[in-house]
């Protein structure tokens, strides 16, 4: 139970690292958006100077070239981010599901430890416990396997 403990605990620090990778990745996303503005600028500039002679051709298309590349950083920084979010969701998921983990186990500690206060035959005054004791146990189980069961296989 104690692994299960610590795995529900890392999850809190995998989501803390998940959210820092979200950020980074919005950020870079914010920095291609600043870019592409400026490189569509520069386009647009030179396609109006190119218009006029003003600006060489080879300037014209590296401009052209630039704004392109820039509406593909964004789009990529774009699908970054939305990656990292996803993968927040399902550590979020994963989350949950380990909870459950922990809270069965603990479930399942308690089911045993019913299961061991069950097995103790206890007799109402000092001294040996007889039959009538031993039939309490009987109506607790009727499984040979378990404990009670082999003492009610017993009493028979």
């Amino acid at each position: 139970m104690a692994i299960s403990e610590a795995s529900v605990a890392s999850y809190d620090a995998r989501l803390k690292l998940q959210q820092s990778m979200i950020d980074q990745a919005a950020a870079t996303l914010a920095s291609a958006e600043a870019d592409l503005e400026r490189e569509q600028q520069d386009y647009k500039r030179y396609s109006e100077l190119m218009t006029s002679d003003l600006a060489s051709r080879q300037r014209f298309e590296q401009a052209q070239a630039d704004a392109r590349k820039g509406e593909a950083a964004v789009a990529r920084s774009g699908a970054s981010l939305a990656g990292e979010q996803n993968q927040l969701a399902v550590l979020r998921s994963q989350q949950r599901e380990e909870q459950a983990r922990l809270q069965q186990a603990r479930a399942n500690l308690q089911l045993a430890q019913n299961d061991l206060d069950n097995t103790v035959i206890r007799s109402p005054v000092s001294g040996i416990a007889g039959n009538r004791a031993g039939r309490s146990v009987v109506r607790q189980s009727q499984d040979p396997t378990t404990v009670a069961g082999a003492a009610a296989a017993c009493l028979c």
